[in-house]
């Protein structure tokens, strides 16, 4: 079985799923069909890290508060994210239970920073933009590499024919397993009330 370690093996994937031949490189580009991966490879990873709560690809951290205020609406902001960080999963309190945000009750995400009302340090679960292939999960992999075949098949030139045979194999398999199996990996969200909250609304 093929262990797969870099990204030029994934755009190779990708390509196989249009019935076209592998590459040797992205990084020194020898053919149109390399260039193409090249130019949709990590526009591609990043999305498809966002589509789902990657277990593989979740990170903490805790934020400070930002020494600015929000210029109306809320009191306090955090100061930035962290310089990995791509979609935030969640905000926590010091309990490391979900702060349930119903209609942007308890803070907004704006700008890359959480404008609230509740005081620092905010706990978070993120998004990571990992680039390390040899850490992403298989499942990750495949959902890539038929997102990358289908955002390179208009430029590849691909029938609309084979195109709707790989969406349809995307959409039946992988894409529905990363749905459910990325639900159980994260572990249980903790929907009760948060004590912290409770200390803070009045």
């Amino acid at each position: 079985m093929t262990i797969i370690t870099s990204a030029v093996q994934i755009c190779s994937l990708a390509l196989g799923h249009l019935k076209i031949n592998p590459i040797a490189s992205i990084d020194v580009p020898e053919s149109i069909e390399a260039s193409i991966c090249a130019k949709y490879y990590d526009i591609t990873r990043q999305a498809v890290l966002e589509s789902y709560n990657w277990a593989f690809a979740t990170k903490r951290a805790s934020i400070a508060e930002d020494s600015s205020s929000p210029v109306f609406g809320w009191t306090n902001q955090s100061a930035s994210m962290p310089s990995d960080f791509l979609k935030l999963v969640g905000v926590y309190d010091s309990y490391g239970e979900l702060i349930i945000n119903t209609d942007n009750q308890y803070y907004e995400f704006e700008d890359g920073k959480i404008l609230t009302d509740l005081s620092a340090p905010y706990y978070i679960k993120y998004i990571t933009d990992i680039t390390d292939v040899a850490k992403f999960d298989r499942l990750f992999i495949m959902n890539l590499s038929f997102a990358l075949a289908v955002n390179m098949s208009e430029n590849l030139k691909v029938s609309s024919t084979s195109l709707q045979v790989v969406l349809q194999k995307w959409q039946d398999i992988w894409e529905k397993n990363a749905t459910v199996i990325n639900g159980g990996q994260t572990g249980v969200i903790r929907v009760n009330q948060s004590k912290y909250i409770n200390a803070r609304i009045v």
